[in-house]
């Protein structure tokens, strides 16, 4: 009995079951840092195309720079995001701020750290959450960006304390 109770253990680490996409429901059958199906994977709302340089904001204009930023230059050197701002992510998001879902910040915050990696930034953008726990969660200094979703990015006002 206790052999089979073993063996059964580490059946389920090699091929883990029961594990579900957070953005569907359904079962995910090969598990990934971002907790989703292949489907899910692949139909994501990410943010493709022309973005601010800046902010990251979609562009759809010529210009390199969006209307926001060209008017009021942001305290950050560059922000970005994965996703555009609708289903399922929307969903997710409230989850994390409203509904207390820290389950959602390992696998959104793959994403984002893919997304930063690959464009260059210099600190993380975190999400979630109350705005003092994150604060205490990655040691901003007072002045480093963080919005009113809870957006952070350091702004070097702070000796790029926020980068170590």
């Amino acid at each position: 009995m206790i052999m089979k109770e073993r063996l059964k253990k580490f059946l389920d680490i090699i091929f883990p079951s029961g594990i579900i996409c957070i953005y569907c429901g359904n079962e995910i059958r090969r598990p990934n840092l971002y907790h989703a199906c292949d489907e899910c994977l692949q139909n994501l709302p990410y943010l493709n195309g022309k973005t601010c340089s800046i902010c990251g904001a979609k562009l759809h204009s010529l210009s390199d720079i969006c209307f926001v930023c060209h008017s009021s230059f942001p305290p950050f050197e560059k922000a970005r995001a994965t996703f555009v701002y609708e289903a399922p992510i929307v969903s997710l998001v409230h989850k994390m701020k409203f509904g207390n879902a820290k389950y959602l910040f390992e696998p959104l915050g793959n994403f984002m750290t893919k997304t930063y990696k690959e464009n260059g930034c210099k600190a993380i953008v975190a999400l979630g959450g109350g705005i003092e726990d994150l604060v205490d969660l990655v040691g901003l200094a007072d002045g480093c960006g963080i919005d009113g979703d809870g957006a952070v990015a350091c702004c070097e006002s702070c000796g790029g304390h926020c980068k170590d």
